[in-house]
């Protein structure tokens, strides 16, 4: 028996797991017997990807089951096999946080509505195998398998197979050394589906028999990662009394909270950029003065190309005070700004963060000797060519959490609008290898 699961608009970047384990979302199989009828349902799923926020999945759900069933007759443990296509944009996601495999599995759950008003719940898990994650960004194709329980029905009559409106996953993505990759590991997510919809799978028939007695099922616990061992509860009673039984099998439940508490935004069911934000803080060393100037706490918001992994948005930083020795004995004390010139434009591929930013750094007050002013209130005085700043992010740089960038840059020569004693500073200021470490944090906007 096989389930052919088509995606049509898939969320962008780590949103492309939903595909994988989608295919436990909405499949439960029922039955066999001597005749069979296609069932198709479209669902239209709720996906929570932190830090994305909820995406829209679109499923077309189809299976063959049995149209009719006779009564007391078990019909035997049945393979569950699902096929899901991953779009090219889902899969330049998994590429951008250097997704190389996908692997893991997923928990499908399903009303059986049994003849004579009985029901059935049932939980089954499915086995989702390392999959290779092209790199080319191209669309591929997720093979999940699982089984359901072997039933056998003592009462005659009509049934149904109704989705629950919600499925879980548990999924692994790994790089190209078999380490996670900055996306949480195990990725946990739990999907509901959209309200309104038609949620009946199936509907088959039971024949033969009088009626009354005990529904029972037999499980086989399927190959797959489980923690906790299949239980089976079956309640009798003296004929024509109605009967339910409630099985469940095996189901793995982990559950990862990650750190940061920021939110990303894309927009809903693909389409467009991913959207970061950060706050700012670290410092800046210049070498001349030998003097360290903090940095922040700022503001950095950047757009993700997910099918190019470039990345461009607005970097805001406040003035910030530094003291330092001229000559290595005349203290001093300066207020700095920094000024970008543009937005931080880069990229973020395979995990990781490269990032270019030009900042003109201005002196709105400068003291020496705990008082005597060099510049007052200044608006003007700043370099006169703007710093280009290169940032790579550490190996503690995830798309959850954030992480460290770090870097060098040079400074010019101030301009003419530092006052007379403008040039003799600027001895001081201007040089090379000054070196900028700041730290990026997750943030609500």
């Amino acid at each position: 028996m096989k389930i052919n699961l088509r995606s049509k608009s898939l969320l962008r970047g780590v949103a492309a797991m939903a595909a994988a384990g989608a295919v436990a979302g909405g499949l439960v199989l029922v039955g066999a017997g001597s005749a069979s009828a296609a069932a198709s349902l479209d669902l239209k799923w709720d996906c929570p990807f932190p830090p994305l926020a909820d995406q829209t999945l679109d499923t077309n759900i189809s299976v063959n089951l049995p149209a009719t069933i006779a009564t007391n007759t078990q019909t035997g443990a049945l393979a569950v096999t699902v096929d899901a296509t991953v779009p090219a944009t889902a899969t330049q996601g998994l590429d951008l946080v250097g997704g190389t495999n996908l692997s893991g599995s997923a928990t499908a759950k399903a009303t059986l509505n049994e003849p004579g008003g009985q029901t059935l719940d049932l939980n089954i898990p499915l086995t989702i195998p390392t999959t290779a994650i092209p790199q080319d960004g191209s669309a591929f194709t997720v093979h999940a398998t699982g089984s359901a329980p072997s039933i056998q029905f003592a009462t005659a009559g009509s049934g149904s197979v109704v989705v629950d409106p919600a499925f879980s996953m548990v999924l692994h993505i790994t790089n190209a050394s078999g380490a996670a990759t900055s996306l949480p590991d195990p990725y946990n997510t739990n999907c509901t589906a959209n309200t309104g919809q038609n949620m009946q799978l199936a509907t088959f028939t039971v024949t033969g028999g009088s009626g009354g007695g005990t529904t029972t099922t037999t499980t086989t616990p399927p190959t797959t990662t489980t923690t906790t061992p299949p239980t089976s509860t079956t309640t009798t009673t003296t004929p024509p009394s109605s009967t339910t039984t409630t099985m469940s099998m095996p189901s793995t439940t982990t559950t990862t909270t990650s750190a940061g508490g920021g939110t990303t935004t894309t927009g809903g069911g693909g389409g467009g950029p991913l959207v970061l934000h950060y706050a700012v803080n670290g410092s800046a060393h210049l070498t001349t003065l030998g003097s360290d100037i903090k940095v922040g706490p700022g503001t950095l918001t950047v757009n993700v190309d997910l099918a190019t992994g470039n990345l461009s948005g607005p970097l805001a930083l406040p003035n910030n005070t530094t003291s330092f020795n001229l000559f290595g004995f005349v203290p001093g004390t300066a207020e700095v700004s920094l000024t970008p010139t543009g937005p931080v434009t880069g990229t973020f591929k395979q995990g990781v963060v490269n990032v270019d930013v030009k900042e003109t750094v201005g002196l709105v007050n400068v003291t020496i000797f705990g008082g005597i002013p060099l510049v007052s209130n200044s608006s003007t005085c700043q370099t006169t060519t703007p710093s280009d700043i290169k940032l790579a992010s550490g190996s503690d740089f995830t798309i959850t959490n954030g992480g460290s960038l770090s870097g060098k840059f040079d400074l010019s020569g101030l301009n003419n609008n530092c006052g007379g004693l403008g040039g003799f500073i600027s001895v001081f200021t201007q040089g090379t290898g000054n070196t900028l470490s700041v730290k990026v944090t997750p943030t609500t906007s």
